[in-house]
């Protein structure tokens, strides 16, 4: 990813089509060796951390409302390094989200300022669903895929063509 890009948008649609992918074969991870294969590709996919630097610019266009002009310049540093601590890790896609709800009309509290862990909150919820895959990934098996035939409802087959061109992107490291 190019640094200086530091935009929203560069691979949001992409991460969407990804989640809704990972979200459809939720119900499948118990019963489907494809189904499981599929989920252990995404999950990185979608827990793959942020570059620091978006992070930090993410965050300072979050608090821009909230900066007080007569805050000494040590103390937002400390700030900021607290931010950049908690945020360590963390998914672009989910921190975004994140920082939109804080901010939407969903939040009671979007007029008060943020802190740390009130977004880094929020990314859990937003990240629910990728846990959820993990977890359904550590169950045993045993018993519940009888054979290597199961019968699937096929996907929407567009569905599966944009989620196949992702996939081969980051396969190929070329984004699509």
């Amino acid at each position: 990813m190019n640094q200086n890009n530091l935009t929203t948008q560069t691979r949001e649609p992409d991460m969407a089509l990804v989640a809704e992918r990972l979200t459809h074969l939720l119900p499948s991870l118990l019963t489907c060796n494809d189904a499981r294969t599929s989920a252990a590709e995404l999950i990185p996919v979608l827990k793959a951390p942020a570059d620091p630097v978006w992070i930090m610019a993410r965050i300072a266009s979050l608090l821009h409302p909230y900066f007080e002009k007569d805050t000494p310049q040590g103390i937002r540093k400390m700030e900021a390094e607290d931010w950049a601590y908690a945020f360590e890790g963390l998914p672009k896609w989910a921190i975004d989200r994140a920082v939109r709800w804080w901010k939407s009309s969903d939040n009671p509290k979007r007029r008060g300022r943020p802190v740390e862990g009130d977004i880094v909150e929020r990314v859990l919820v937003e990240m629910k669903f990728v846990r959820n895959a993990e977890a359904g990934l550590n169950m045993p098996t045993a018993g519940r895929i009888a054979s290597q035939t199961v019968t699937r409802v096929a996907p929407d087959a567009g569905m599966k063509a944009r989620a196949d061109a992702i996939m081969a992107g980051f396969n190929t490291g070329k984004r699509t």
